[in-house]
Formats: structure tokens, C-alpha cells, sequence
């Protein structure tokens, strides 16, 4: 597991103590695939851009999601849009303007580094 999926999975098991973070699960982090884990975790805690598919699904613009997303996603799509509902702060996305905003604050870690030093 990459440093920025455990960053991300610390943060998220402090907000959401009940939900089960395992691979088995079939909603939440065991909806997402693995491989996409380490983007996820890198736009959420650092404000890192994901690439054109998760973009798409985090700015709602689901045309580009589907035409960059490789079969398995474009399969899964709803699963990610509902783990983003559910699991990522309500500010990171939702439209193109909301998700550049996001990447300009350097994320959760970036706005931490914003707060301590005002």
C-alpha cells in the first residue's frame, strides 16, 4: 500500500470510525479498485489531479469519465460517484471550478499547512 493510500485511509477511518475499510466490503473503499486507490487518496490528501476519468466523476461530467474510463471502470462508475457522496469532503467536487479549487489548495494536507500558518 502507497503512503498516500494509508494517509488517506487514516484521515477517512477518523471521520467514518464505523465503516469497515476492508476489500470485501462492497460498497465504500472495497468498491473502488485497487489500482485507483492511489489516485483517489493523492487528489483527496495532497490535491494531486487523478487523470481525465476519476476528474470526470468527481466534477459530475460523466461524458468524460465514460470516454476515458477502461472497461472495468465504465462498469463501476456509480461506485466511485457513491463513494465520493459518501466518503470525500462535500468541497473536493462536484464541478470543474469546485475540483481546480481543490487542486489549487494542495488538499486536506495543504489546507492543514493554510491553517497554521494564518
Amino acid at each position: 500500500m502507497s503512503d498516500e493510500v494509508e494517509d488517506f485511509e487514516l484521515w477517512a477511518r477518523a471521520r467514518f470510525p464505523y465503516f469497515s475499510w476492508t476489500d470485501d466490503y462492497d460498497e465504500g473503499w472495497g468498491s473502488v479498485r485497487p489500482d485507483m486507490r492511489g489516485g483517489i487518496a493523492r487528489y483527496i490528501m495532497y490535491g494531486i489531479c487523478p487523470g481525465n476519468f476519476l476528474t470526470g466523476v468527481l466534477e459530475k461530467d460523466m461524458e468524460k469519465a465514460f470516454n476515458s474510463a477502461d472497461r472495468g471502470n465504465r462498469q463501476i462508475v456509480g461506485a466511485y460517484y457513491r463513494f465520493f457522496v459518501n466518503f470525500i469532503p462535500s468541497i473536493a467536487w462536484g464541478d470543474h471550478e469546485t475540483v481546480e479549487a481543490w487542486i489549487r489548495s494542495g488538499g486536506i494536507e495543504g489546507q492543514k499547512k493554510n491553517e497554521q500558518s494564518a
